[in-house]
Order: C-alpha cells, then structure tokens, then sequence
C-alpha cells in the first residue's frame, strides 16, 4: 500500500497486526506506527498488545513494556495485558494487574469470580 502511495491509517494496523504469525512482523508493525505516531489513542496499542501475546515469554516481554508506557489505557487495556500473563502461565502476575486495574467493570469479585 505505501509504495503504491496509498495512505493507511491506524484501522490498517490492526487489520494488519490480526494477520501477523510471526513476533517479527508485529514488531516491524509496531515499529512503522511509533514513526508514525498511530500509537496515540489506545486503539493499536491495545491491538498490539493482543498481538505481542500470542508469541509466549517474549512477546508478552513486549506487551507489557508497551503497557508500562501507554498514556491512556482503558479497560481493554487491562483485559489484553491480564489475558495475555495468564496464557504464559504468570498468574500471580495477572492478579496483582487486576488488583492494581482502576476500574473494573461488571464487579467480578464480587459475581464470585476470582483470579
């Protein structure tokens, strides 16, 4: 699309970073976006971080350096970043960032959910 001088925005990001298999292509696309200043809104970055999950220690390694600098994180913020500690295994990890989250919707802990 860039060489054929079509813009994209950040909507093709995240269509892209749905399709990517390999940590390497995330990162080339997370890269393109920070030169590009996408990363704004928490739109892609959450879409990132959804993304950086899928590739187990490292990528959640990358997820949350991601996180830790994001200026407005939202509720699906929260939600990727705690998904994605409890898919490689740190669960003490992804309960300390749900007790720490400042908002939290539905009142889990009190619907008898746990984590």
């Amino acid at each position: 699309m860039l060489w054929n001088g079509i813009l994209v925005d950040n909507f093709t990001y995240h269509f892209l970073l749905k399709g990517c298999n390999c940590l390497k292509l995330v990162r080339m696309i997370h890269t393109h976006t920070e030169k590009n200043d996408f990363l704004g809104d928490s739109f892609l970055p959450n879409t990132l971080i959804d993304s950086y999950s899928k590739f187990e220690e490292l990528g959640i390694n990358a997820a949350w350096k991601l996180f830790m600098v994001m200026k407005d994180r939202d509720v699906v913020s929260w939600n990727f970043m705690m998904a994605g500690l409890l898919k490689v295994g740190q669960l003490s990890e992804a309960r300390k960032l749900f007790d720490e989250m400042p908002e939290k919707v539905g009142s889990w802990t009190n619907s008898g959910f746990f984590l």
